[in-house]
């Protein structure tokens, strides 16, 4: 291969077959130059002979030199022209039918030859050869990470293809095992009623042969008018026991007909889900470092004060305020107080406020807070929580029914869930609504129909007494409780108790949400704060304090915002950060 450093012309016709060959001729009409080789085929085309032929030493630099030597690169457009021409203002080349086309607004065009021979420092070849051996070490180096990526996302499609197909397995044991268990159910139920069936029939049979053998006796009996009485007496007694006990089991047999009712909630679930479950991303190439604060509790933990080391088992993060902001949100149809219940945000970076005194859903912008939208919903607005990014519901309270409303250009309430009990907390995950009553938890579809309910006791004590919000973790795996009497509850789908928290730090829990980190925050209605918990509710602090009562708390992660709801026409928007902790 000829280096950038050759002063030699190429062969045309070989560049094309990437090949690298001298040119010892140029054709004057075609304007192409040929080795020794490629010029004979030429010279064999009938249309081409009358061409001029120039040697190498009528268009090679030196004394002798006739002609300038011209591009041999054909038009990557048009191929039967060369790229001959060169725009200044964009510092491109191409043909002439390029420079007409796509260049005909500038003046500065010119013909290459022309141009180097009044520019002689147009170019280093050196510096783009070193550019162009550097970009190609980048993109082989590129292509290597996307290769290893592809096999990372083959590898990640591979097991999330076998544990969707785990989870259908286990499924199917769920299934079987609800078989097994109705098959023994539908025979536990049958059993007794065949068993008498057949123990009647044995008795029966048994009646049979007693009245068929009285009345062969009497039959028998011949002209003894004696032994025909003591017949007669016999078949009477056996013809009424028998009479009797037909009476006896008519009782029994009642003619009602057996059926088994499917389980239609199993199926009313299944034509709900489209999927067996949802692909999560997760950020595997990002990091955010923390900032990190020295804290540690008392107790044996102190040492760690002491030496400068904590375990990793026992980092937390705190969330710390660093600025706060207040803002009104009356509006002027608003005609009482404005009492925000809930907040929930959205992806697109709006908020949704839930005004239980002026019966509003609110839409608010979460740069400068205003609100820029809002409908009426009719009943009491407890806790309003995001279905999708055009989709939000709001629980009703006693007038026991589930609101929808969607999110286009204007807010508009769309269809309901009505209820046999009140709704107050209101969650979803997992396609699933997940409300709650003063003592109870529910989980609903979104089309209405009630799938489970959660009633728990720890220690023969009730856990719920008012519980009005809800709120459910990223997995769908947990659901937390705020409840004005006993504080901060968290439990699993199966209803165990995961923890509790009732402290007095934590004054009338009133509302609960979690963060994007799997931290949980309570907001303290009397106690007037917001404190930090761990899934587990495990206290790890208080966040912040609030001037009045506050009766929502909503963390957007976003912006790392905290917003507070309170009863006075206003919230509050804090700044935070995360502050690494050990425990």
């Amino acid at each position: 291969m000829l280096s950038y450093e050759t002063s030699d012309l190429l062969c045309s016709l070989c560049k094309t077959r990437n090949k690298t060959t001298e040119a010892a001729k140029f054709c004057v009409d075609c304007r192409d130059y040929y080795c020794s080789t490629c010029v004979e085929f030429h010279d064999d085309v009938p249309a081409l002979s009358r061409h001029k032929i120039l040697d190498s030493s009528q268009f090679q630099p030196g004394a002798g030199q006739v002609l300038q030597m011209v591009p041999t690169e054909r038009c990557d457009k048009h191929s039967h022209k060369h790229v001959d021409m060169y725009c200044l203002n964009h510092d491109d080349v191409g043909c002439s039918a390029c420079m007409a086309v796509d260049h005909r607004l500038y003046q500065d065009i010119f013909y290459i030859p022309d141009f180097i021979q009044n520019n002689a420092d147009t170019s280093d070849p050196q510096a783009i050869y070193q550019e162009l051996d550097s970009t190609t070490d980048v993109l082989e180096d590129q292509h290597k990470e996307v290769q290893l990526e592809k096999e990372r996302l083959q590898k990640s499609k591979d097991q999330s293809l076998k544990k969707m197909k785990e989870f259908r397995v286990e499924i199917n044991q769920h299934l079987d095992q609800l078989e097994q268990k109705s098959t023994a159910d539908i025979e536990g139920k049958y059993k007794p009623k065949l068993d008498k069936l057949d123990e009647q029939m044995d008795a029966i049979q048994k009646k049979k042969v007693k009245v068929s053998s009285a009345k062969d006796d009497l039959s028998t009996a011949g002209e003894n008018v004696s032994q025909v009485f003591v017949s007669t007496k016999k078949g009477k007694i056996a013809a009424d026991d028998a009479l009797k006990y037909v009476d006896e089991i008519k009782r029994d047999i009642k003619g009602k007909n057996e059926e088994f009712i499917p389980e239609r909630t199993l199926t009313s679930l299944l034509k709900e889900l489209n999927l067996l479950g949802q692909l999560t991303e997760t950020d595997t190439g990002c990091y955010q470092p923390k900032q990190k604060a020295s804290v540690v509790t008392s107790g044996e933990n102190s040492s760690k004060k002491q030496t400068g080391k904590a375990s990793q088992n026992d980092c937390k993060t705190l969330i710390k305020v660093i600025e706060k902001k207040n803002y009104n949100i009356r509006i002027p149809s608003d005609k009482e107080e404005c009492n925000i219940y809930s907040v929930c945000d959205l992806d697109d970076g709006t908020i949704i406020l839930a005004d239980y005194g002026n019966k509003k859903l609110k839409r608010v912008d979460s740069l400068t807070y205003t609100v820029t939208n809002y409908c009426n919903v009719s009943g009491q607005l407890y806790q309003v929580c995001k279905i999708s990014n055009q989709e939000v519901a709001v629980s009703c309270g006693l007038y026991k029914y589930i609101q929808f409303v969607s999110l286009g250009s204007k807010m508009v309430p769309t269809k309901q869930i009505k209820t046999d009990h009140r709704c107050y907390g209101l969650a979803y995950a997992a396609g699933h609504l997940c409300i709650s009553d003063d003592t109870s938890v529910y989980i609903y579809t979104v089309s209405g129909s009630k799938l489970q309910r959660f009633n728990p006791f720890q220690s023969g004590q009730r856990l719920f007494s008012d519980t009005y919000s809800l709120a459910v973790s990223n997995d769908g795996s947990k659901i937390y409780v705020a409840d004005l009497d006993f504080g901060l509850i968290s439990f699993d789908r199966n209803g165990k108790v995961l923890g509790k928290f009732n402290g007095p730090e934590l004054g009338q829990a009133s509302d609960v949400c979690t963060t994007n980190n799997g931290s949980v925050l309570g907001c303290g209605y009397r106690s007037k704060n917001v404190l930090q918990f761990t899934p587990d509710c495990k206290k790890i602090g208080e966040v912040l304090k609030c001037d009045a009562a506050c009766s929502s708390v909503c963390y957007d992660p976003k912006q790392s915002k905290i917003i507070v709801g309170c009863c006075n026409n206003n919230i509050d928007v804090y700044k935070v950060v995360e502050l690494e902790i050990n425990i």
